[in-house]
């Protein structure tokens, strides 16, 4: 929606949402990944860390990006390829990146990234904006509530290790 009011063209390539969807926010589905890295001019990543995702962004996709193109990840460490990306940077083979996250985390004091000038890295907070801090807050409350008034039920709204727990 952000990049939308700034007159951009939000190509979105997600296999888990339909066209129809991603449309009534004002995107345009992309089908091919690969192809959209050759046309973007800003690459936004908003996925998980997960066998597939992991060094998504490698060195031959890297090249195939336009040379004004800037990469930002938001998401998690490892989907990028750091060595790739320090390559790709390095070589002026892309504009710039903006990195929140990393494959160690912290990264290393010694990490080649922070040599660059054309690289924004921050020390994974991106999330931490003043409303998603309120709200983390008023869930707590919430939780800590329920809890104290409810004792024999558990809240399920907020347990994810539902089948660790056998519910």
């Amino acid at each position: 929606k952000r990049c939308l009011g700034f007159d951009m063209s939000v190509n979105v390539y997600d296999p888990f949402v339909d066209k129809k969807t991603i449309e009534s926010f004002g995107g345009k589905k992309v089908e091919n990944l690969n192809e959209a890295f050759k046309t973007a001019d800003f690459l936004s990543i908003h996925m998980p860390l997960n066998e597939k995702t992991k060094n998504l962004i490698n060195l031959e996709k890297l090249k195939s990006m336009k040379k004004n193109m800037i990469i930002i990840n938001t998401a998690r460490g490892g989907i990028i390829n750091e060595q790739d990306l320090y390559s790709a940077l390095k070589g002026k083979k892309l504009r710039g990146a903006g990195l929140d996250v990393y494959e160690q985390e912290p990264p290393p004091s010694n990490h080649p990234l922070f040599d660059l000038s054309n690289v924004l890295l921050t020390p994974h907070n991106a999330a931490l904006t003043l409303e998603c801090r309120m709200r983390m807050a008023v869930e707590v409350c919430e939780t800590v509530s329920f809890y104290l008034k409810n004792k024999e039920k558990l809240n399920l709204q907020n347990i994810i290790n539902r089948k660790e727990l056998g519910i």
